[in-house]
């Protein structure tokens, strides 16, 4: 307790009350209660490193880690000759991935969607396709269609051969339900694209998934050298 506070009390008349002496010291202690109180909150405040609450991913970043998670699976498809290519752009379009392989071409397109909530899934029936039990504003499967047969033409063109082109939709992390045998265009969640493939007949030779991929292979690298 500090002592010229005891000298301010000390000097008052000795007509002031026992009582009013023992509130002046209660008014004290509490007073001197609450500084220390606030000061070891405030220091706490000022002190203590700052909580940031987790930021929920912006879409690009959704899209970003979508595409990155089925390019990983992607790149686990080269076994036996199997070539992949990532990011080729063609004629103002962007094929997200091609493989070629013994058992066929294959274009992937890939829409990485955030989930409104955990259970919430892709839903496949004929034309209809829902994700999360609504319909796109644009169809997946019409552009991964368009850009298969952008890779036929232009195998055909380079090469002088004919190669059928599998388009394919990837959702990464959802789950894809089909009430309908899968048409023209596949839609999947990425982690089924091995087993797929496994299901599919050798069709294509050895020496045409060489030339094929080799060809294909020029064209990048011509591409990113104008772009450079």
């Amino acid at each position: 307790m500090d002592v010229s506070h005891f000298a301010t009390m000390s000097s008052r008349p000795i007509e002031a009350s026992a009582g009013e002496i023992i509130d002046e010291i209660r008014r004290w202690l509490e007073s001197r209660a609450l500084d220390v109180f606030w000061r070891g909150v405030c220091g706490r405040v000022v002190h203590s490193p700052p909580t940031m609450a987790r930021r929920p991913p912006s879409e690009l970043e959704e899209r970003r880690e979508g595409e990155r998670a089925v390019a990983q699976c992607i790149e686990g498809l080269r076994v036996d000759g199997t070539q992949v290519f990532h990011d080729v752009r063609g004629d103002g379009r962007r094929l997200h991935h091609v493989i070629i392989s013994r058992r066929g071409v294959f274009v992937v397109e890939t829409r990485a969607l955030p989930k409104p909530w955990p259970k919430a899934k892709v839903y496949v029936e004929g034309r209809k396709l829902l994700v999360a039990g609504r319909a796109l504003e644009r169809d997946p499967r019409t552009s991964a269609a368009d850009a298969a047969r952008w890779i036929e033409a232009f195998l055909w063109k380079s090469t002088g051969k004919r190669f059928t082109a599998q388009a394919i939709v990837a959702f990464p992390g959802w789950y894809v339900q089909h009430n309908d045998p899968p048409g023209s265009v596949w839609v999947i969640e990425p982690k089924a694209l091995p087993a797929l493939l496994d299901h599919e007949a050798p069709t294509v030779r050895t020496a045409d998934v060489a030339l094929a991929a080799w060809h294909l292979s020029r064209y990048v690298r011509a591409d990113l050298a104008r772009a450079a």
